[in-house]
């Protein structure tokens, strides 16, 4: 190995001994172990040792080179895997791991990054590593809060598919922070250091987007004055997050499927073709699956896209979040307003955790803004949180009929069908399967006058 991809892989490895605290191997092609971080070689004390001519076969006594070609093909389709080993040991007891396997392509060669996730010996009790803490699960997300044990899993899954260049499908309702996460996603990888570029492909028309996507020609359409790059041009060894690929017009879908398969595209009103290395990642709140079966979205992007899909958990399903979000919010919103110190009570915390937050965090970061700009003490005022929330539990239960406004609308509507026949033969009261007299007993009790109806 040249001296500049010693360097290379070094920077590599300095990358994942910064944010990611896991034991990770750095294996070449052919199987043999470049390089390990200090983690890996304190997991590995009590086995085979790591040197120079160690391999991928010495540790994993299932692998041989027929398995390990196959999963490189697999890992060079762009897909992570995940794989449970058994190490043999000095001490004859197994040491189980939980690992990720994932490829990158440096200075042109490939390299495979084994991740160990979790490990423990097998039939004790005790534990080595145990990776994925209640703190930050091994990954530096500082920039997204919660307490929440389910929201953890979406974290550590995150922060397994960073190391990789695998497309990523981010799915969740609105206001649940999908951005957020795909920051946090390029943020943790390994081209953090290039361009992050977003596009909202719900808020464009299919002209512009294809113009804002690949760039156009000078004079390509009308007002195209000048030259101008893409976001693919311009994410270039960065990332590229598309918000609502839902929304995207098919046209332009087939236009993104040549870019995921080819790494190539054209801009608009020319003909020289452009390379592009970036990584995707996709959010929609939409059910892409029903889009397909629609006919309303491609099926071959779509399992392009779902390469590694991650749900995100809407607010209600993680309640322990509002009250730490909530403080969060009202901390920062304090400081923006130049506000003095701004406590919340209990009870409205208590209040909060109970609401539904069917706009999720976006709603409740924008309830506490609103909740900062009125308070003129040190106490958060909450007051027309919950006046609000009764008007619409009013309005919820007038949408819902009476049984007597039911009544009373059956009968006006038998009525005119039988033009206002009361009783007898096909008349209303037949219809309804009333007495005459109770049917009329009853238009005297709801006020259902004829002559009201018949303006």
């Amino acid at each position: 190995m040249s001296k500049i991809e010693s360097q290379g892989l070094n920077t590599l490895m300095n990358f994942f001994t910064r944010n990611i605290s896991k034991g990770t191997l750095c294996i070449n092609t052919k199987g043999r172990i470049v390089t390990a971080n200090d983690k890996a070689n304190e997991i590995f004390t009590t086995t085979l040792k790591i040197n120079d001519k160690t391999t991928i076969f010495d540790f994993i006594p299932d692998m041989d080179e027929t398995a390990w070609k196959k999963l490189l093909i697999k890992l060079r389709q762009r897909q992570s895997t995940h794989l449970k080993i058994e190490f043999p040991t000095t001490s004859d007891i197994p040491l189980i791991t939980d690992a990720s396997i994932c490829m990158y392509n440096h200075l042109e060669q490939e390299f495979v990054f084994l991740i160990i996730n979790h490990v423990e010996y097998k039939n004790e009790d005790r534990c080595l590593v145990q990776c994925g803490t209640e703190k930050e699960n091994d990954y530096n997300f500082n920039e997204i809060i919660s307490v929440s044990k389910s929201y953890k899993k979406v974290l550590s899954l995150a922060g397994i598919v960073a190391t990789t260049d695998a497309t990523v499908l981010l799915l969740g309702e609105s206001g649940t922070g999908k951005e957020l996460l795909s920051r946090a996603i390029h943020r943790l990888s390994f081209r953090n250091q290039a361009p992050f570029i977003k596009i909202n492909c719900a808020t464009l028309s299919e002209n512009l987007l294809e113009s804002e996507l690949f760039g156009h020609e000078k004079g390509s359409f009308t007002g195209a004055t000048n030259q101008r790059k893409g976001k693919f041009e311009i994410a270039h060894t960065g990332t590229i997050f598309l918000d609502e690929i839902g929304e995207m017009p098919i046209r332009m879908q087939a236009k993104l499927l040549r870019v995921i398969q080819e790494r190539e595209f054209s801009r608009l009103g020319g003909n020289e073709v452009l390379k592009t290395d970036v990584r995707i990642i996709v959010a929609t709140n939409r059910n892409l699956k029903k889009m397909v079966r629609k006919g309303k979205f491609r099926e071959d992007l779509y399992y392009r896209l779902n390469v590694f899909p991650i749900e995100n958990i809407p607010l209600r399903k993680r309640p322990e979040d509002i009250p730490v979000l909530s403080r969060f919010f009202v901390q920062r919103f304090s400081k923006k307003l130049n506000k003095p110190e701004i406590s919340i009570a209990d009870s409205d915390l208590e209040k909060l955790t109970k609401h539904n937050f069917p706009g999720n965090v976006r709603e409740l970061e924008n309830l506490i803004e609103r909740a900062v700009i009125l308070t003129s003490g040190n106490q958060l005022n909450l007051s027309f949180f919950e006046k609000e929330k009764q008007n619409i539990d009013i309005t919820k239960n007038k949408a819902f009929k009476t049984f007597e406004e039911v009544q009373k609308e059956c009968i006006i509507k038998a009525l005119k069908k039988t033009k206002w026949k009361v009783s007898g033969e096909d008349g209303a009261a037949e219809l309804l399967a009333l007495h005459g007299q109770t049917l009329q007993s009853k238009m005297r009790k709801f006020k259902i006058f004829k002559k009201d109806y018949l303006k």
